[in-house]
């Protein structure tokens, strides 16, 4: 489907102007300010719809302004009515091509016809890597969402590198654990046998200790005792006449002595000390032990802690990996429009457009040209037009490839040109140069100022 005839009226800087385009190339010369812009954005105005029309799409002094394409099978009228205040009312028709049959939703039945129409092949060339690479993925379907992929690699890569993170700190834990020898027990001693022992001993020493002591003094107590009967038996010789009281109460102090001497005689011997030092040996050799059995403990914690790590960082590799693989495959399985033209992945995870396998943006012009030449045509299935605005841009090679690629598809192509040389329609003031002046139109009667129903875009 082509425009067989394009009309319009009273658009942007257009008059009146009835196009009848002949070949796969129409080209559209004259001078800045012509009107050659606006037969292309006319064309691109009646197929999309208000959207992208200018804020004032009536030529300045008119009322209203009306695009009408000849499609073959469709015939398409958009007209933009002005209202009070400077806005303006947008209507639609869409018709067969017969003019038998109106359909009920008119831009539904544009929308579905349309494909890239606009798209500007040396428009492609100029865009970003990033905005090349979001077209082309608009036009070739995956098998796998890249930002989906690319939001998973990135969720992973974040939480990898908080396991790696744990990972160096617990390494760096268990770097600070000195070794342990390697006859260290399996388990560790008991601590608390050792220092029961010990506080045993203390408590046998010190009460040996205070027996010692009492009986020291219970050997001290009896000399004095026997000193003191001495001195009594002494005084009993010089004092007689006490002797009987004094001698009476030396035989009961004797008697006491007996009785106190047969009791101390007939105690056992006291045992030898406890030698503590061999226990103190023990104690700190079993606090060296446990140590040891604590930090050897505390390593294979950390050695299967950080072992868990490792593994999961290496999971979330593999995931990455994984995806990786998957975004290649998928993007190396992708049907391009052109051979040489191929998807690659940046390192955000993002797709990019490959030409021979290098960036797009390092072909030669002339393969760029080719290769959105055909991106374009691809897009556009079955409405087989393009428009190309900056046509000026290209040189004689680049035109020749494009209208030989127009050609070989069966395409039409609008191309907007400064120069006039071998131009097919040149553009004059708003209408075509030696058109035949269009008949004045009856004057309309203006109908009351009211309040205009929404416009059926859709």
């Amino acid at each position: 489907m082509r425009i067989v005839q394009f009309e319009s009226d009273n658009f942007k800087r257009l008059r009146a102007v009835q196009i009848s385009p002949d070949g796969n190339i129409v080209t559209i010369g004259g001078k800045n300010g012509s009107g050659k812009s606006s037969i292309l954005d006319a064309i691109y105005v009646a197929l999309v719809g208000r959207s992208v029309a200018p804020p004032k799409p009536i030529r300045a002094g008119e009322e209203e302004c009306r695009i009408k394409l000849h499609l073959g099978e469709l015939i398409v009228t958009r007209k933009f009515t002005a209202k009070e205040g400077g806005t303006y009312t947008d209507t639609l028709k869409v018709e067969s091509g017969d003019g038998s049959t109106r359909f009920n939703k008119p831009q539904q039945v544009l929308d579905e016809l349309l494909g890239e129409i606009g798209f500007d092949p040396f428009a492609f060339v100029q865009m970003k890597p990033k905005d090349q690479a979001d077209t082309l993925l608009q036009m070739v379907p995956l098998p796998v969402d890249l930002d989906e992929l690319a939001a998973a690699d990135a969720k992973d890569m974040a939480e990898r590198r908080d396991v790696n993170r744990d990972g160096q700190a617990l390494a760096a834990r268990l770097a600070a654990i000195p070794e342990v020898p390697e006859d260290t027990p399996a388990e560790p001693v008991d601590r608390d046998a050792i220092m029961a022992e010990l506080t045993g001993a203390a408590d046998t020493n010190t009460a040996l200790a205070a027996e010692r002591s009492a009986r020291l003094r219970e050997a001290d107590t009896i000399e004095s005792l026997k000193g003191q009967v001495d001195a009594n038996r002494a005084q009993a010789e010089r004092l007689r006449q006490q002797a009987a009281d004094l001698d009476s109460q030396a035989d009961l102090d004797a008697q006491t002595i007996q009785e106190r001497e047969a009791v101390h005689m007939a105690k056992p011997p006291l045992g030898s000390p406890v030698d503590t030092a061999e226990l103190q040996q023990r104690l700190a050799q079993a606090e060296a032990t446990n140590a040891a059995v604590a930090r050897r403990a505390q390593r294979v914690t950390l050695e299967k802690e950080l072992e868990g790590l490792r593994a999961k960082s290496k999971g979330y590799t593999d995931a990455m990996a994984a995806r990786e693989l998957s975004r290649k495959n998928a993007l190396a399985k992708a049907r391009m429009p052109i051979d040489g033209l191929a998807f690659g992945v940046d390192d955000a995870g993002k797709a990019t457009v490959l030409f021979n396998g290098q960036p797009f943006e390092q072909a030669s012009t002339a393969e760029q040209i080719r290769a959105s030449t055909a991106i374009a045509m691809a897009g556009n299935p079955q409405l087989r037009v393009l428009r190309i605005k900056d046509g000026s841009l290209l040189d004689e090679d680049s035109m020749a490839l494009i209208a030989s690629m127009a050609e070989a598809e069966d395409f039409q192509l609008w191309v907007e040109v400064v120069r006039g040389d071998g131009v097919g329609i040149i553009m004059e003031d708003g209408a075509v140069q030696g058109a035949p002046e269009p008949e004045p139109q009856p004057e309309k009667k203006k109908a009351p100022a009211k309040k205009a129903a929404p416009a059926d875009d859709k």
